[in-house]
């Protein structure tokens, strides 16, 4: 479509292109073609060559450094940008295109600032530049850490353009993140001002300023309010909210946990503090070293034949490890340290009795330019312990340390948790299950509770709990980790033993659903809810991933004939997929299936999970039948057999290519699984020096 010359100027000028820049009708019209071809270097030139001509035209100028950073010149996009805002500080289109440049010079982060700049500046309809520019900010904040702005954006941006595909897309990836702590999953709703409050006039103000998304004006506003009303709980949430919209998560984290100092609900308080320890960078970013400590040896054959010998040590395949270091070659062998001598038979295998991963024992041999080495792989809080595995079987060979190697780390909020237990190879699927599930309830009561947390400015919770001006912040960390794990462990017996006060259950004929934040959303008592309470409860859970609430409705679905089909289908099958006595679980997928068969729908989503769960037990007969049974039944079905070889992939029973793949014999020793690590599910961890790339999740959650 050619250019309109009575189209408002795409330089941001405000007026029409006929009373702004008549004479590059042509010109823009061009820029717009070659970019409609995807014809960006060649439209870079051609704008380089009108400029030479017409200098200092924000059309130009701002069309420009659109091209710029689509090409990825990052730096030349942000310093046309700052040229353009020279001469044209209060332009929108030159403010939103500063926040575009800066999305991919300087990060999302730094973006923020000069967009809503730009929107502050818009009188009238929003540039099509600037909402471009709040799309790529959204879009580059939620892929890079940020979840909550990221999402306040797409909101924002859905506010301005209710059809915009894009943003539903980035609404989808905000919601269903799963490493995205709960609080950060949902915007917040802003504060009221107590009637009588004497700044309650100016706080509406701010507040309305911030409703037509204008959220860097309304945060200057309530921040100097907050240093005349220090006391006043509404001017701290809502500035705290603002903040981590504009990703400033520093200043949110301190006045998020301002409110929750001050005499509010505790539930409120507790909200607060929740979403500033998921913000707050000197927790999310606190970790746990994991690192590498070189010991020089005198006689490899012996060291080996020792550590192979022994039962405190289990020997891995060399292919656990993933080596990182292009200089060195890979270890010759590698041994898990386990702090006692593995039992020797899993049948009736007690919490006490299993073994537990202090660290790796990597074995080098002679080097060109290097003596053998023995190097103990270990996460700071279980070096010593892990050392002195290796010291009491080979430590008249070892010589002095060498300088330790950094090897990554784990999130320090839940370090404590981390609890990787080796069981002999016979032990039955549901003593693993119960013996794990004990080892995490312990480490919860007592590792957790004593370990420095950063929340908690290094003391243990332990410790916190019993200063009633931290017990917010003691109960905060517990919410949090409670909604992290997702599982029923018993939570309240931890607060009950820090003396802290136990959450109190939420009456459904008592609140407006929508109103009730998704962190209370396990606390809701099913029985006050009606069928079709539960049905809204079921889909609020189901929308944010809240597993934990999702697992308590499913336990009261199953018991309400009335309720729908569907829902108690869902229900049976979430609980199969979290049962620890596999006989129940297969017992949810049988009434699953027969509520299905008898609404006439389709049980293959049911046949599929029972078929992953037969094949992880090593149920080989009943495998082969349900494959059988699901080729014959679905063969003919393309999206269902699709979903069929997916499984078989995911589990390792076909390759890429849909061939067989040979599993590991029942006497090969099973892999490590490292937490916190960078490496492949089953590999341990290897060296390089810097954290493990990837997303970074605010605390690590067991299992993993």
């Amino acid at each position: 479509m050619a250019i309109d010359p009575y189209s408002v100027c795409p330089g941001g000028t405000g007026k029409k292109i006929k009373f702004c820049c008549p004479d590059l009708v042509h010109e823009l019209d061009k820029i717009q073609q070659m970019l409609s071809a995807d014809q960006r270097q060649a439209c870079l030139d051609y704008i380089t060559q009108v400029e030479a001509k017409c200098p200092g035209r924000a059309c130009l100028q701002t069309a420009k450094v659109l091209v710029q950073a689509s090409l990825g010149q990052s730096a030349e996009a942000r310093q046309a940008a700052d040229t353009l805002l020279e001469s044209q500080p209060n332009n929108p289109v030159a403010l939103a295109s500063l926040a575009m440049a800066s999305v991919d010079h300087e990060g999302p982060a730094a973006a923020v600032k000069p967009l809503h700049q730009a929107l502050a500046a818009v009188s009238g309809e929003i540039p099509d530049r600037v909402e471009q520019a709040l799309q790529l900010v959204a879009a580059g904040l939620l892929a890079n850490d940020w979840p909550l702005a990221g999402l306040a954006h797409t909101v924002l941006l859905l506010q301005i353009d209710p059809e915009s595909q894009p943003a539903t897309e980035l609404m989808l990836h905000a919601q269903f993140d799963r490493d995205t702590p709960m609080p950060l999953r949902t915007t917040w709703s802003f504060d009221t001002a107590p009637a009588s409050a004497p700044w309650k006039a100016e706080f509406e103000e701010a507040v309305g300023v911030a409703n037509r998304g204008l959220w860097l004006s309304a945060a200057e506003r309530l921040a100097e309010l907050s240093q005349r009303q220090p006391e006043a709980p509404a001017v701290w949430r809502t500035l705290g909210l603002l903040w981590a919209y504009l990703a400033d998560n520093e200043r949110a984290a301190e006045a998020l946990a301002r409110y929750a100092s001050l005499a509010v609900p505790l539930d409120d308080a507790v909200d607060a503090e929740m979403l500033a320890q998921s913000l707050d960078p000197r927790v999310v970013d606190a970790v746990i070293d994991r690192v590498r400590v070189p010991y020089p040896i005198s006689d490899f054959e012996e060291v080996s034949a020792r550590l192979s010998a022994s039962r405190q040590v289990l020997p891995m395949p060399p292919s656990a490890v993933t080596w990182a270091d292009p200089d060195q070659p890979p270890p010759r062998s590698v041994f898990s340290l386990l702090d006692r001598a593995m039992p020797e038979s899993g049948a009736g295998l007690t919490p006490d009795a299993a073994a537990e991963v202090l660290g790796e024992a990597l074995l080098f041999g002679r080097q060109t330019d290097r003596e053998p080495r023995l190097e103990i792989l270990a996460f700071r809080h279980q070096l010593e312990a892990a050392t002195a595995v290796a010291r009491g079987l080979v430590g008249q060979w070892m010589n002095a340390a060498e300088p330790e190697i950094s090897a990554g780390g784990i999130p320090a909020a839940g370090a404590s948790l981390m609890l990787r237990l080796h069981l002999p190879p016979d032990t039955p699927p549901e003593t693993a299950l119960a013996v794990r599930a004990e080892g995490l309830q312990r480490a919860l009561q007592e590792r957790w509770s004593r370990a420095p947390h950063p929340a908690l400015g290094g003391a243990s919770p332990q410790q916190a709990a019993g200063d009633p001006g931290r017990q917010v912040k003691v109960l905060a960390a517990i919410a949090l980790l409670e909604l992290a794990v997702q599982s029923e462990f018993d939570f309240n017996a931890l607060r009950s033993r820090l003396g802290l006060p136990l959450p109190q259950s939420v009456d459904a004929r008592k609140i407006a659903l929508d109103e009730l934040p998704i962190t209370r959303l396990h606390r809701i008592d099913l029985a006050t809810a009606s069928d079709e309470v539960l049905a809204a409860i079921h889909r609020r859970a189901m929308y944010f991933r809240n597993s934990l609430a999702q697992r308590r409705l499913a336990e009261e679905l199953v018991r309400r004939p009335a309720a729908g089909v569907e829902l108690r289908i869902d229900a049976h099958s979430l609980l199969a997929s979290s049962e620890s006595d596999v006989q129940k679980s297969f017992d949810h997928l049988a009434e699953a299936r027969r509520l299905a068969v008898s609404a006439g729908k389709s049980a293959a989503s049911l046949d599929l999970q029972e078929l992953a769960l037969r094949l992880r037990r090593g149920d080989a007969v009943e495998a082969e039948r349900l494959m059988r049974h699901i080729t014959t039944a679905y063969g003919r079905d393309q999206e269902v057999m699709s979903q069929f070889a997916q499984l078989l992939y995911a589990l390792g029973l076909i390759d890429e290519y849909g061939q067989p793949v040979r599993s590991a014999g029942r006497g090969e020793p099973a892999e490590l699984v490292a937490a916190g690590a960078a490496a492949e599910p089953g590999k341990i961890w290897t060296p390089g020096g810097e954290a493990a790339p990837g997303k970074k999740s605010a605390l690590w959650v067991p299992g993993e």
